[in-house]
């Protein structure tokens, strides 16, 4: 009953995969003291794989031949920018709520405005572009942030009252913040690709697995090389006689977390690949996990029995938005309880409340429905769409 031929199930479990990941890092404290090697292995690392699905999402639902329509392209563009606005509107107005997150849904939003303008281009470039992108960017940005042109970040989420300082809001967004988006545009690119290819493919989905997990400990090898050689002298040196950089370690900001970029005060610092550094050896680490992540995920649900262990993951990864902005509003209770507490608590009523979603609209309309939220930026989508492709009025 609840089986659709036209998704793919292992997008969905990645996807479900990460929103769980994500709650993970927010639930389970990461400080010196006492940071679970679990909760480690998510930092940095679910978020990336959140954005690499979304360039999969959007090359999924933009099917190249679509674009060769007559206006295919104005039409399949206003319709991701329809669904980004709804994101950014949301992501906006969770911003406003004091849940102690660093809420990425207007980066997300930004990030398909963005992808908008590449639709049109092949797999091969959408890849060769996208490494190039996660190699490149972050020696750019490190550059504009060495200049000291752009105000301090101040570590606060996107949201509605920020606009009123539209300098610090937007430097924030796209180059100093936590999840910068002229960085992160990279995993939008490497996710079209991966969306351009045929993943039902159980050869090619396991191939991305190997190649992913390669990549991702070439990434990490390449970086403990530069730091052996004598990058990690250059950054204790900076770290003890700089600015005040942080209240804890050099080594919980290189094993642990960042806050989305390194400090600028050494070009050493692009030889890191802690998480939530930004840095080419981070995103190119994280992309990588992302890739073998996907590819073992669609290699495991050629499998019947693949399938049927990964259902509940699924079902949450079909309703992310609405998952995901239910969670941020929970947080704002974070203190009420112990935090594995907390997390049981969430993780089970996400996959809960996603199984029950599920079951009752497939029971009531014949075929599982997308979530609530999802449904509201489908349907901004379809009416930007309609309405680009009316026929143009004479003069």
């Amino acid at each position: 009953m609840l089986a659709n031929p036209s998704r793919l199930t292992g997008i969905d479990a990645a996807r479900g995969l990460a929103l769980l990941g994500m709650m993970v890092t927010h639930l389970i404290p990461l400080t010196e003291a006492g940071s679970t090697t679990w909760a480690i292995a998510f930092a940095g690392r679910a978020s990336a794989l959140f954005a690499v699905l979304a360039g999969v999402s959007l090359a999924l639902s933009v099917r190249p031949e679509s674009l060769r329509e007559p206006r295919g392209w104005p039409r399949q563009a206003a319709g991701v920018a329809a669904r980004a606005g709804v994101i950014i509107a949301i992501g906006l107005s969770l911003g406003e709520l004091d849940s102690g997150l660093a809420v990425i849904l207007v980066h997300y939003g930004v990030l398909f405005l963005l992808a908008a303008s590449v639709l049109r281009l092949p797999a091969g470039w959408l890849g060769g572009l996208g490494v190039a992108w996660l190699l490149l960017m972050p020696v750019a940005l490190h550059a504009v942030r060495a200049a000291g042109i752009l105000p301090a970040f101040g570590y606060d989420s996107p949201a509605w009252t920020g606009l009123a300082d539209p300098a610090q809001f937007f430097s924030g967004l796209l180059v100093t913040g936590y999840y910068p988006v002229l960085s992160w545009f990279g995993y939008i690119l490497v996710g079209m690709a991966l969306g351009r290819a045929d993943l039902r493919r159980a050869s090619l989905a396991l191939s991305l697995a190997f190649f992913g997990a390669g990549a991702a400990l070439a990434a990490k090898a390449a970086s403990a090389a530069l730091l052996l050689s004598g990058g990690l002298t250059a950054l204790e040196q900076v770290w003890e006689h700089g600015r005040g950089l942080r209240a804890f370690s050099l080594e919980y900001y290189l094993e642990v977390s960042g806050y989305g970029t390194t400090p600028a005060n050494s070009w050493w610092w692009l030889a890191v690949s802690g998480p939530h550094t930004g840095t080419p050896f981070d995103l190119l680490h994280t992309a990588g996990v992302a890739v073998a992540v996907i590819g073992a995920a669609c290699a495991l649900c050629q499998l019947h029995a693949g399938r049927v262990l990964v259902t509940p993951l699924s079902w949450a990864g079909r309703m992310p938005l609405t998952l995901y902005t239910a969670h941020v509003c929970a947080m704002v209770w974070r203190d009420a309880a112990d935090p594995e507490l907390l997390l049981l608590l969430h993780i089970g009523g996400a996959l809960v409340f996603a199984a029950g979603w599920q079951l009752v609209t497939a029971t009531a309309t014949g075929a599982p429905r997308r979530g609530p939220l999802e449904g509201v930026a489908a349907a901004a989508s379809r009416a930007a769409r309609a309405r680009v492709g009316q026929p143009q009025s004479p003069n």
